[in-house]
């Protein structure tokens, strides 16, 4: 697994010039990042940030927008917890920005946790940039995940972590009694699938996540619904994809009689530009 690790994140240090192109526009779900407003938004934010600084000029900074923009746009219910940012260190205006944080190499993917204060040494933390949308996924949820095993990352839901046992026997431990139902996803070897439906229904009430990764190569991804005094509900079928899974879940969940919570936050210009 390592090995395939390395293939899938090495060789994005930009090597390349090309044409300079505007790669990210207001309409898209990033949060466009400068010299301005960049203290102003990220430091001391009681949300957490990813933030990926480019080249207009660089290959893979081009390439690689395609893929942020995407996971932006996925990540949108996430904004109470984590946001999406991006920082042009091609402009001149954000030279210094992009020194500060020690930026030499494009693109570079940084992670701020909530509450960051950027004293002297605090440069965030890098985070790997996969040449997929999946395996961006997967080395963002990574460094999350360490972050929460460190003792941080408070903010975001505990079912992020791992489910360490193989069974459902423990799927309610720690649980409180207001949750009705535990939902388990155990992820192929690719895709944080688990995770995305952690964060993406973080807010639904009576309702705990768990995620685990399949020790097989077939018949994964699947859905464990287990309900407090009921036989567990398995689905293996029709979940080839973050969207088909979401909607899996959602139709259970109303068929419980449990609605999804499902919020989409603004992006921080646009919160204030009404101010």
């Amino acid at each position: 697994m390592k090995s395939i690790l390395a293939v899938v994140f090495l060789g994005l240090v930009c090597t390349k010039k090309v044409p300079s192109r505007v790669l990210y526009f207001p309409s898209d779900d990033v949060e466009s990042l400068n010299v301005h407003n960049f203290k102003r938004f990220v430091e001391n934010s009681p949300t957490a940030w990813l933030v990926t600084f480019y080249a207009k000029w660089c290959a893979h900074s081009q390439k690689f927008s395609t893929i942020w923009k995407q996971f932006a746009s996925e990540a949108t219910p996430w904004r109470d917890l984590v946001r999406v940012g991006v920082v042009d260190c091609s402009s001149i205006r954000n030279m210094r920005l992009c020194d500060k944080f020690k930026i030499v190499d494009f693109p570079n993917m940084k992670y701020f946790h909530e509450k960051s204060s950027f004293g002297a040494s605090y440069v965030g933390l890098e985070v790997q940039v996969g040449v997929t949308l999946d395996f961006t996924k997967r080395f963002v949820f990574k460094t999350i995940v360490d972050e929460i095993m460190k003792g941080g990352g408070r903010i975001y839901p505990r079912g992020l972590v791992p489910y360490p046992h193989t069974d459902s026997t423990a799927l309610f431990a720690g649980e409180n009694a207001n949750s009705r139902i535990v939902v388990w996803v155990i992820e192929d070897f690719v895709r944080p699938l688990g995770a995305e439906m952690v964060m993406h229904f973080h807010r639904t009430p009576n309702v705990s996540f768990k995620r685990s990764q399949a020790k097989a190569l077939i018949g994964f991804p699947k859905v464990v619904f287990a309900e407090r005094g009921k036989n567990l509900v398995i689905v293996d079928k029709n979940i080839d994809g973050s969207f088909q899974m979401m909607q899996v879940i959602s139709g259970f969940l109303k068929s419980k009689g449990i609605t999804p919570c499902v919020i989409t936050p603004v992006k921080m210009e646009e919160m204030y530009s009404t101010v």
